[in-house]
């Protein structure tokens, strides 16, 4: 069980199930994964997170008694999850049986995310914040990025351009810790001669605001430094 926030801002619950299938043609038993279905939650509070369940249960024609059926369920770490008064709890009183199981993906990210804290990839992740900041509502900054990457095309060989997704900054911060770092450091590794060659360009236009100007030559002088690209290159 999982949750997700669609395009139009609505709460959704997504389940996917791992059954034992002893109706296959060679007549042995195999573990099947598959996925179950998607439910809109009425509320994100443990009432709503089991009606949901229920809800997901009926419209597959589980019919009664599924929970019978059920031998454990797994999840993020949320409270609201695993705790005794949460999903885990509404669950184990249909099915005391019931193994709750906290989803390794997810605590191998939050290890991950413990274990650099506090070290060299701190600035790293910092740069990848400012960057995707710097680009993420200006419209102007991100044409005359184009325009930079532009002229890079025409004195580059094509085999030394990237090749494969956008120019834009990323942003490095989401639910999936590794997936969204993993996506910025790509881009950043791609463009990053493109990056620099902007910001020193409006380092230099006296129609950026003098206090903004100073910020970004802060901003260059930091991120020159080949500790940190190489570092990017070394997480990524």
């Amino acid at each position: 069980v999982d949750g997700s926030t669609d395009s139009g801002n609505v709460e959704e619950e997504l389940f996917l199930v791992v059954y034992f299938d002893a109706h296959a043609n060679d007549k042995k038993v195999h573990v099947r994964n598959r996925f179950f279905a998607v439910r809109k939650l009425a509320s994100g509070d443990a009432d709503g997170l089991f009606e949901c369940v229920k809800r997901a249960m009926q419209y597959m024609g589980m019919g009664d008694g599924w929970e019978k059926k059920m031998v454990g369920f797994g999840s993020d770490g949320a409270a609201v999850n695993i705790a005794d008064g949460g999903l885990k709890g509404h669950l184990q009183t249909l099915a005391p049986w019931m193994e709750m199981v906290w989803c390794l993906a997810h605590r191998l990210e939050l290890a991950l995310k413990d274990a650099l804290k506090d070290t060299f990839f701190s600035s790293i992740d910092e740069m990848l914040l400012r960057l995707y900041l710097l680009y993420e509502k200006s419209p102007k900054k991100c044409r005359e990025l184009e325009g930079v990457i532009e002229e890079l095309k025409q004195c580059l060989p094509t085999s030394d351009m990237p090749i494969k997704g956008g120019d834009r900054p990323v942003r490095a911060c989401g639910t999936r810790f590794v997936c969204h770092k993993v996506a910025a450091l790509d881009r950043l590794i791609d463009w990053f001669g493109a990056y620099i060659s902007h910001l020193v360009s409006l380092t230099a236009n006296p129609n950026v605001k003098s206090c903004d100007r100073q910020r970004l030559k802060g901003y260059i002088l930091r991120w020159r430094d080949s500790k940190l690209i190489i570092g990017c290159a070394f997480f990524h």
